[in-house]
């Protein structure tokens, strides 16, 4: 049953990007992006609202006379709703060079769509003074370019923009604390709008949105949770700018890290072939959560855009060999 107060949340996701229209329309300026590591606060700071385009799910068609088929289908879709005009509003698209299909998506953005900036943020690949250096040099750069396409950047703005987008992650894991422990009246699909809500909404108007959720439920009496086997579900970039997005022993430490927090009893990872900073590592991180937890894993191929090239019976086998191990390591 859906929460009276998660319906706002809901809405956006529903109506995304038409509901941003209005805002255009009133002077706000967007920028989107595609993936981690952008420096949204920078963007914020400039007087830009920073976006996360969405793709969502459907055929491609348009796109393949600009890109390959075996590129990651996200970024095909999106692709896809641009060259459909859905993302006119947009003054352009700033993305961390996570990968080379997010980098050259970034060029044809350009040459085939409209806006004042296209960038892509080199990132390093080491914490160390050289790369926070090299970091610094290239984060300077971009709001040069940001104040050349109509921004207004401050050290306040940026001291504000962080403040403002640490709270939100803050309440944001508050929730997500709150549901893992039962005291939490929303289901997970809820719980998921919201995050994801959380990336297509000023920033602004998103804290003040999770701040009359809380209030609306912090009265509520608490849940008992039911029995269940807890399953982390993995396959998202780690959102670290410092830590390369490859780093298969930073995304292994996490997982097991978040494995012991929250007492799991098995591992579903996502794997998508096209999209190889996501499924690099996975079978050492399957190795090691068996060989140090005792935890079961599994991974799915699954194309996350277009549902034809999903298989079902191979979904099948798998979920049914990996519930098979939960069972037995349950009872």
């Amino acid at each position: 049953m859906e929460h009276q107060h998660t319906q706002p949340f809901i809405s956006i996701m529903k109506n995304y990007p038409e509901q941003l229209l209005d805002l255009v329309a009133e002077g706000r300026k967007f920028i989107g992006y595609f993936c981690t590591y952008t420096p949204i606060e920078v963007i914020h700071a400039s007087g830009f609202v920073p976006i996360r385009l969405l793709g969502g799910s459907g055929p491609v068609e348009k796109a393949y006379s600009l890109v390959p088929d075996f590129i990651c289908p996200y970024m095909k879709r999106t692709l896809e709703k641009a060259l459909a005009g859905k993302f006119d509003f947009l003054s352009g698209v700033i993305q961390g060079y996570t990968c080379d299909v997010a980098c050259g998506l970034v060029n044809i953005w350009k040459e085939h769509t409209s806006g004042d900036i296209f960038a892509t943020v080199p990132l390093p690949y080491n914490d160390t003074p050289a790369g926070r250096n090299f970091f610094k040099a290239e984060i300077d750069n971009l709001i040069k370019r940001l104040n050349n396409a109509g921004g207004t950047f401050s050290m306040s703005a940026l001291i504000n923009s962080i403040e403002l987008y640490g709270n939100i992650r803050r309440h944001l894991m508050s929730l997500y604390k709150d549901g893992y422990a039962g005291r939490l009246p929303l289901s997970a699909e809820e719980l998921h709008y919201i995050g994801l809500a959380s990336t297509i909404t000023p920033p602004e108007t998103f804290l003040d949105m999770l701040r009359t959720l809380s209030s609306s439920i912090e009265d509520t009496p608490l849940t008992i949770r039911s029995e269940g086997m807890p399953v982390l579900i993995s396959g998202s970039l780690i959102e670290d700018p410092l830590v390369s997005c490859v780093s298969i022993e930073r995304r292994k430490e996490m997982v097991l890290n978040a494995c012991r927090e929250y007492k799991i009893d098995g591992v579903v990872m996502h794997r998508n072939k096209s999209c190889v900073p996501i499924t690099l590592g996975q079978m050492d991180i399957k190795r090691t959560l068996e060989k140090e937890l005792g935890i079961p894993s599994v991974i799915i191929d699954a194309d996350h855009m277009d549902a034809r090239n999903f298989s079902v019976a191979q979904f099948q086998a798998r979920a049914d060999a990996f519930m098979e191990m939960l069972l037995a390591k349950k009872f």
